[in-house]
């Protein structure tokens, strides 16, 4: 967001003041996911490392089985209807 401001007036003071209630909850995530500095550029970095954090600290190992488990689902829903529709004709 700085980078691409291209306004004379500082960016934190025009959000701070003209968004007040956005302003406090982006500064409240920021400090959640331990950005120090969340006007600078760098947030998506910081708010990337939180997923490694929730899908565990093996390598793929979690990402797999939830892919796995997403297919199986989604080609026992479409197997479902497409047998119901099957049996409608």
């Amino acid at each position: 967001m700085s980078t691409s401001y291209e306004g004379e007036d500082n960016l934190v003071n025009v959000f701070e003041t003209s968004f007040a209630d956005a302003y406090a909850r982006y500064m409240a995530w920021a400090s959640a996911v331990g950005d120090a500095a969340p006007f600078t550029g760098t947030t998506i970095q910081a708010s990337a490392k939180i997923l490694p954090n929730i899908l565990g600290n093996e390598s793929g190992t979690t990402v797999s089985i939830i892919v796995i488990i997403s297919m199986v689902s989604l080609t026992a829903i479409g197997g479902y209807f497409f047998l119901k529709h099957r049996k409608e004709n």
